[in-house]
Parts: C-alpha cells; structure tokens; sequence
C-alpha cells in the first residue's frame, strides 16, 4: 500500500460503519457528553524548484453528515522559517452543531506561539511530540468524545503533519509527524516523526487522497491520457531536476493535480472525494523564508 493514500482509508471506514463509542483505557473513565463526529480530508503537495519548496494543499473538509466544505484552512505559517500543511483526520466535532472539540492543528499554532524558531526548530521536536500526546489525553480526560471509529491500517495513521523549515544553516527540512491511534485493546497512542527532507527536495511528493494523483504518474487508465499528455505534467514524470523548476511551473503543476482529484476521484475510487478544486500555496524560500503563494 502506497503512503499516499493510505491514511484515507481510514476515512471511508468512518463513512461506511457506525461503531459503538468504547472508553479509551489510556484516559480516566469519564461518561461522554456527545458522540463525536470526524473532520478529515486533504491532498497535499509539496514540489522542490530552484527558488525553494513549493507547497500547497486543497481546502476540503468532509464529515459524514455535512458532506463537504471547501473552506479549509491546512497550510500555516509559524513563522519567517518554519511552516506545516496536515493531511488526515485532523478535528472533533460535535454532532449536534459541528463546532470543533478538538483539533490537532490548534495544539501546534498554540506550541510555538512562544516559541523562538529564528535559528530553526530542531530542538523543539522532542517536547512538540509529547505535548501533541498530552493534548489530546487531556481533552479525553475532561470528557471530551473519542473519534467514532478505529483505524484499520498497519500503522494506525490518523493525521499526519507536514513540516517544512529553514534549519541553522539555511537549509530546506521536512519532517513528517504522525498521530497514531488504535483504542481496542491492545490499545496504541503514540507520536513519531521521520526526516523526508532527501526525497522532498528530488520530486515532487503527495500525502492524502492521491489516488488520481497516481494514476496519473503510474497508471495506464486511457480516461487520465489528456493529463498524462500535458507538458507541465510530462516534465515532473520525468524526473526534471528542480534546479530547472520555477515556482511558476511548479505553483501550475500542484494546482492541477489537486483539480484533476476534486474531478476525477469518482473514477476510480469508491471513496468519497475528499479534495476541492480550489487550494491554498506556498514556498519555503531558500532566501525568503515562508512566503504565501
């Protein structure tokens, strides 16, 4: 199973199964007010060019009740050198008027509010792990509803974030931070991270429903052929070096693809469209820093 999708998954065993809500072991056995309703979607795309790393997400969020809204934010700015887009299951939500209990990307913004990342943020991963744990152990234990349904996959990805950042000596980083969750015994809760600088900064990479996105690059389906025959996107299937890739180019080639998702999915998925035609960009700027796109 490729990692591209497979942290979507998940989701479409959210939409297909009502599961009986059981009491996570890791919390106090607290009675829960409401159920919970799961807040999940997104394809990111990060693209290296000679300028910098070029990443962009689509702004979907999918619950089963509401179906979609295309007004999501998943591309933040922590700063002049640091930056993270999320992919996944990202927020809780109530069911009765879909406010959000809970939301990973909060507990990030709110981390590094105080923190000082003007000479990188390698120090802080330790301790950003282990608050991102007790966060949410915390909300469990005030009451606050678990997710609705388990994660059927080998690692149990919930959500998954996507850092990018200019390091001490002004080079580009990428870090993957996963949230990792099963509440049947035996259960697991766990934070953990991977360096994917190396492979970020030689192609472009995709993390969510990427599916399309696949077919695109892999695939042999004649109904994607118009996408596969596009200049822009014959270039990337190449492999051209990123040192010949302009922000311009790669701003076009990630918008098409997150396009091509949003209206194409339906073809060879069975699992609802979880990416909206429109998206939000940036690049993390080997002179600039973060700059919005």
């Amino acid at each position: 199973m490729n990692n591209t999708s497979r942290n979507l998954i998940w989701c479409a065993i959210i939409f297909l199964l009502m599961i009986v809500e059981s009491q996570l072991a890791l919390t106090s056995p607290q009675v829960e007010k409401e159920q919970a309703l799961s807040s999940c979607g997104t394809l990111v795309l990060t693209v290296p060019t000679k300028e910098g790393l070029v990443v962009c997400a689509d702004k979907r969020r999918y619950n089963e009740i509401q179906g979609a809204t295309d007004d999501e934010v998943k591309v933040f700015r922590l700063g002049k050198g640091a930056g993270f887009a999320v992919s996944g299951a990202r927020a809780i939500l109530s069911r009765t008027d879909f406010s959000k209990l809970f939301d990973a990307t909060d507990v990030v913004v709110k981390y590094f509010a105080d923190k000082d990342i003007s000479n990188g943020i390698e120090k802080y991963w330790d301790e950003l792990q282990v608050t991102i744990k007790q966060e949410y152990l915390k909300y469990r234990a005030a009451g606050g509803p678990d997710w609705e349904a388990p994660v059927l996959l080998p690692d149990y990805r919930l959500y998954v974030l996507i850092f990018f950042y200019l390091d001490e000596a002004n080079r580009i980083q990428v870090m993957k931070v996963e949230f990792r969750y099963k509440k049947e015994p035996p259960t697991l809760l766990d934070v953990v991270r991977y360096r994917t600088t190396e492979v970020s900064l030689k192609s472009a990479q995709a993390e969510g429903q990427g599916e399309v996105v696949g077919e695109i690059i892999r695939g042999q389906d004649a109904r994607f052929s118009d996408l596969r025959s596009n200049h822009l996107i014959k270039r990337f299937k190449a492999g051209e070096n990123p040192a010949t890739i302009s922000v311009n180019d790669a701003l076009k080639f990630a918008k098409k693809l997150v396009q091509a998702t949003n209206e194409r999915n339906h073809l060879i998925s069975n699992i609802p469209t979880l990416v909206s035609q429109n998206s939000d960009c940036a690049i993390m700027s080997y002179k600039e820093g973060f700059k919005w796109l």
